[in-house]
């Protein structure tokens, strides 16, 4: 009889035992950080005894020969036994490979278990090879049944779990991959990397005499305020700070200050939008580094490659692109930057590959940049995950913006007493300060001719629109008046980037410019101009569009901020609609006046809150999440309803910008498609795909099949899932063209 194994490879055999143990210690460690040690053991000792099973030691050895017997189900043995001595813990062993299932109890899974052949191999390896007191592990007391405390708690020591999982076997099978892993630098280095930083930038600030400026000293106090509040107990707090009054840097010298003080692991930044991450990214990577953080959101790495082997596969082989790679996978970096849709759907699933990486967010400093900006419908469920995180797992959190909503309401709802510590206490008087504009709110509708009028009388203006099928047609409108350009996300990244750039030249030299966009420039993009006129839309939208309007305030009048309502206008529906009722409210309220203050954004919020399902209600996740529904609760909670689609874009500045990269790759004749092509023949179209996200447009998915039939898009050979335009259906002034598909419910 030979050794029990557990993998298998050119190099020689792992012994099953040495496995689990290797295994149980990793996430007895990882699940320690929040109290529940033993139960990772227990998870890490079980999990993979159903490999005792003599058909499953045949696949290992010989697994051309076992082909089409039946050999899987080798978590369930396993399962069965943790189903014996604590019965939720059953779905993580379940799951540590295909998911973990909604869970109906013990019962039937050790029914279906007692059927298997690997059952009782597993129970005799089990007592003969491990001499362990395994009812030790408890549930601790804050995790009790039916509550979604013990939901929680399960689906951490289900990632502890996986990455103990992950990490012993590649051990065992990539012994040189541990070189690629864990050597970044302590929270300490990065405090006082940002406090020299930012006394080299006072120094300049005084060299050129402007530290006696407004913003300056504004700038020079929020950054005093958050390192006085870096001493404060860890919990929930709000960072309210006006546009242009240095919130990045300042968070972040909370932020670190804040985990060095209370020996926290790691600060992870969470950015609504992927042009705001590419920003604070580059501001880290100034301040800290070039591989100092892990910028982690589906730009870099599309969902559908998340397999470990794949994100491997994708990074470039030299050791930071490795080492990058590796932190994807688990997050093991003491900077992560992401996106808010990666952060919570990756709290609320049940996938092994998603899930690993939740562990580590434990005791760490959680910022949630433009926080009014997370979906009313999924409030409830994040807004109690955030509360377990602090009360349960030693996290802090920072709720950040310059339109801070009220959640209280909420909070009520959920029967939690939280009251977020405001890190700038005088946060009112900066705002005041710092008025740079001012409101105007039209009585009479405009016409689209109206609208075209005011933006031919005036030399610098940026117009937005609700959507984009609005923003073409104005743009189309004015395409013979000098200084017009378009931005929207119909256009790709690399379009957008060059528009941009083109209108802060021109900003700064006084020439004409006319940019007509929707939502997009709002995200914050950094552009000031004297006039904005923006289409009647939600309050903190209109607010984040006034951050476009004099942003620097060094212009001797105050900005203008025209919100006009559109004849015929087009507006998103839901939660957006939502907002323009709320504010309609806002507006027709002489006593919330002026339109950006404090007693005006409360009563936006509450109304908005009011009008609004927060997913509070008890046949929603929360309930789910108390039933143990893992799968069903991964299904519900989307971030964002509608699923879109990237099309690549076969642009004539694909092949230069590829040369660059890779130089000789690309024919210097070879036009965009023919370039295409070559990266398919030739790499790893994983590796592209990453590559040529400035040259993508992202579409709702309901919309490809139009795009298809009519023509406009054309599926690639490759068999990526990514769509190439046919021949001239791509405008680098407007973008894509979407034919038949009606665009005016697009937004962004």
């Amino acid at each position: 009889m030979y050794p029990l194994i557990a993998h298998r490879n050119e190099h020689g055999e792992q012994p099953l035992i040495d496995h689990l143990k290797g295994v149980a210690d990793l996430a007895r460690a990882f699940s320690q950080k929040f109290g529940a040690g033993e139960l990772g053991y227990l998870c890490g000792i079980l999990h993979d005894i159903g490999k005792a099973d003599p058909k499953f030691q045949d696949f290992i050895r010989r697994p051309k020969d076992a082909k089409g017997k039946h050999v899987g189900g080798h978590a369930y043995p396993g399962a069965a036994a943790a189903a014996e001595i604590l019965g939720d813990l059953a779905p993580i062993i379940m799951g540590h490979h295909a998911g973990m299932p909604n869970w109906d109890g013990p019962d039937s899974l050790v029914k279906e278990a007692m059927h298997l052949t690997a059952f009782e191999p597993a129970r005799e390896f089990l007592s003969r090879s491990l001499d362990l007191d395994l009812p030790s592990a408890k549930w601790p007391r804050w995790a009790a049944p039916d509550t979604v405390q013990r939901e929680v708690l399960i689906r951490m020591v289900f990632s502890a779990l996986i990455d103990a999982d992950r990490l012993d076997s590649e051990a065992f099978d990539q012994p040189d991959a541990r070189d690629f892993r864990g050597a970044f630098q302590p929270i300490s280095e990065y405090a006082g990397q940002l406090r020299a930083h930012m006394s080299e930038k006072a120094t300049q600030i005084r060299e050129r005499g402007l530290e006696g400026t407004t913003t300056n000293q504004i700038r020079a106090e929020v950054l005093e305020a958050c390192r006085t509040a870096a001493m404060e107990t860890p919990g929930f707090f709000t960072l309210t700070v006006p546009t242009g009054g240095g919130k990045t840097l300042s968070g972040l010298s909370f932020a670190f200050e804040h985990a060095a003080q209370h020996g926290l692991d790691r600060v992870i930044v969470a950015i609504p939008y992927t042009s705001i991450i590419e920003q604070t990214a580059q501001v880290c990577r100034e301040t800290f580094g070039e591989d100092a953080l892990l910028d982690h959101h589906s730009a870099l790495m599309p969902r559908e490659f998340g397999s470990d082997k794949d994100i491997a596969d994708a990074a470039a082989q030299e050791s930071s692109g490795r080492r990058q790679a590796n932190a994807a996978q688990n997050w093991d970096e003491s900077l992560i930057i992401t996106t808010t849709v990666q952060l919570f759907e990756s709290l609320f699933s049940n996938r092994p590959a998603a899930c690993r990486k939740l562990h580590n967010i434990a005791r760490s400093v959680i910022i949630l940049d433009e926080v009014q900006t997370l979906p009313p419908c999924r409030l409830g469920p994040i807004l109690n995950c955030l509360w377990l995180l602090v009360t349960h797992f030693g996290c802090s959190v920072v709720m950040c913006t310059a339109t801070q909503p009220d959640f209280d309401p909420i909070w009520e709802a959920l029967g939690k007493d939280v009251k977020a510590k405001e890190i700038v206490p005088n946060y009112q008087d900066h705002f005041a300060a710092l008025r740079r504009v001012e409101f105007t709110f039209p009585e009479e509708t405009w016409s689209k001719d109206r609208l075209a009028d005011e933006i031919r009388s005036r030399d610098q203006v940026l117009a937005i629109l609700n959507t984009r099928g609005e923003a073409v047609e104005l743009t189309r409108m004015l395409e013979d008046v000098p200084g017009v350009m378009h931005l929207s996300t119909n256009l790709c990244g690399f379009d957008r980037r060059r528009i941009l750039a083109e209108a802060r030249d021109r900003l700064r030299s006084g020439d004409t410019i006319r940019l007509i966009s929707t939502q997009v420039v709002e995200a914050g993009v950094d552009v000031d101009f004297p006039t904005v006129l923006r289409a009647f839309g939600p309050l903190d939208r209109v607010i984040q569009a006034a951050g476009r309007c004099n942003r620097e305030g060094l212009r001797e009048t105050l900005g203008e901020v025209i919100v006009f309502k559109l004849e015929e206008g087009k507006a998103p529906g839901g939660a957006y609609k939502t907002g323009i009722d709320a504010t309609h409210g806002v507006v027709d309220d002489q006593t919330l006046q002026p339109f950006d203050s404090e007693a005006a954004g409360r009563a936006y919020w509450r109304m908005y809150f009011s009008r609004t399902n927060t997913g509070t209600e008890r046949n929603d996740i929360l309930t789910m999440q108390r039933l143990l529904r893992f799968s069903q609760v991964a299904a519900e909670f989307k971030m964002i309803d509608e699923i879109s689609e990237s099309i690549l874009v076969p642009h004539r500045a694909l092949p230069d910008y590829v040369n660059r990269l890779s130089p000789g790759l690309i024919d210097e004749s070879a036009d965009a498609r023919a370039a295409i092509d070559t990266l398919w023949d030739r790499t790893s179209p994983r590796r592209w795909f990453r590559v040529l996200q400035p040259f993508m447009v992202t579409v709702p998915r309901e919309k490809l099949a139009e795009l298809v039939r009519t023509g406009v898009v054309e599926m690639h050979e490759s068999g990526m899932p990514v769509l190439v335009f046919a021949e001239g259906q791509y405008s680098e002034e407007t973008g894509l063209n979407l034919g038949a598909v009606e665009p005016g419910a697009l937004v962004f």
